[in-house]
């Protein structure tokens, strides 16, 4: 980041709100996106316990408002003492979808006080998991690069790949994945269910149409005739992948590694 982060009050909001920013996971991350805005001071207030409340700058001169006891006052700074980025390079960046909400907002994929409902979550205008971006502050180009993607954009150390002894197998209606490959002396592997969440892989083991949904238990086949999706294979964009999530509706398609 080329941001830093400073306490300047505890328990305290400020005392006239600019805007409320994208949310981050850290005082350092809301730094950045509070310089990168027009109209914020250096001053800004923060939630640790609720980071889903956002960043939210404060006005010249507001820094010091009413007490709150969730909410701190923090200065943002640069940070000067960092190489800074050439503006005549392009940057690669590595990434992995989980870590996408942490900083699509420092590439401008979430507009500054855009409410995070509006744009679907999922990453837009991408190939094979590369999306050409421009850093906010610096306005450096960049390419973000998908570190599971098929395509050898990365080198193999920087890569994800699916491990060729991975075992896809096919659970019990309503069982979880945990306990489909541990009946198989398996256990189930959330990071290679990623290579299995695709309609080729659904439809080499399910006759099945295939669609793209959101929930704690993909993919999956919806195998109770009493479902209105009954017969439809279900992928995810944007859903974690978990092992022991199961539903009484679905069959669930599962990662094993011995």
């Amino acid at each position: 980041s080329a941001a830093t982060s400073s306490l300047y009050q505890s328990g305290r909001e400020c005392q006239a709100q600019v805007e409320t920013l994208d949310s981050a996971d850290t005082p350092d991350a809301c730094a950045f996106l509070v310089l990168a805005a027009a109209g914020c001071s250096q001053y800004f207030q923060f939630a640790p316990e609720q980071p889903d409340w956002g960043c939210r700058c404060c006005s010249d001169g507001s820094k010091s408002g009413s007490p709150h006891s969730l909410w701190n006052v923090y200065e943002a700074k640069r940070s000067e003492g960092k190489a800074r980025l050439d503006k005549s390079r392009l940057y690669a960046v590595p990434y992995v979808y989980d870590e996408f909400s942490s900083f699509h907002g420092m590439f401008g994929l979430l507009p500054h006080g855009a409410n995070k409902h509006v744009i679907p979550p999922d990453i837009r205008s991408e190939h094979y998991g590369a999306v050409w971006v421009r850093h906010v502050e610096t306005r450096l180009r960049a390419v973000l690069l998908d570190r599971r993607s098929v395509k050898a954009y990365l080198p193999d150390s920087m890569r994800i790949k699916r491990r060729p002894d991975l075992h896809v197998s096919v659970a019990k209606a309503g069982e979880s994945c945990d306990d489909a490959c541990g009946r198989q002396a398996a256990h189930c592997d959330a990071e290679q269910m990623h290579f299995i969440n695709n309609c080729v892989e659904m439809t080499t083991h399910f006759d099945c149409r295939c669609a793209h949904q959101v929930g704690e238990e993909l993919p999956v086949f919806v195998s109770d005739k009493t479902d209105a999706s009954y017969g439809q294979c279900v992928v995810s964009f944007i859903s974690k992948m978990q092992c022991h999530t199961k539903h009484p509706h679905t069959t669930r398609l599962c990662a094993c590694l011995k």
